[in-house]
């Protein structure tokens, strides 16, 4: 019980599958990796959300020609209609991709 979402809100949890098809090592961070938007607005990574889930949180590095699969978990409104999730694979590569999940 001590572990819920506000009043008003809900977890919602994404899991991904990241593969390293490059020549290097990737670090991923579901916290500095990750931005998310619930209806246009930003929001930010939820440890409650995270708490709640059995499996691994996206942390971590990946090996060349290797693969990471972990969650992430955001609290948001309970009656939202888009969340759109940006990863960004490297701070300096730019390299930006986009996901949206529509409720």
């Amino acid at each position: 019980e001590w572990n819920e979402p506000q009043e008003g809100k809900v977890y919602v949890l994404v899991e991904f599958e990241i593969s390293n098809n490059s020549d290097s090592d990737i670090s991923v961070s579901s916290l500095l990796s990750f931005d998310a938007y619930a209806d246009g607005y930003a929001t930010d990574l939820s440890l409650g959300a995270l708490i709640d889930n059995e499996n691994e949180q996206l942390d971590g590095s990946i090996a060349s020609g290797m693969k990471m699969r972990g969650w992430v978990g955001y609290e948001i409104p309970e009656d939202w209609k888009d969340l759109e999730i940006h990863f960004t694979e490297n701070v300096w590569s730019g390299n930006k991709f986009k996901f949206l999940i529509s409720n």
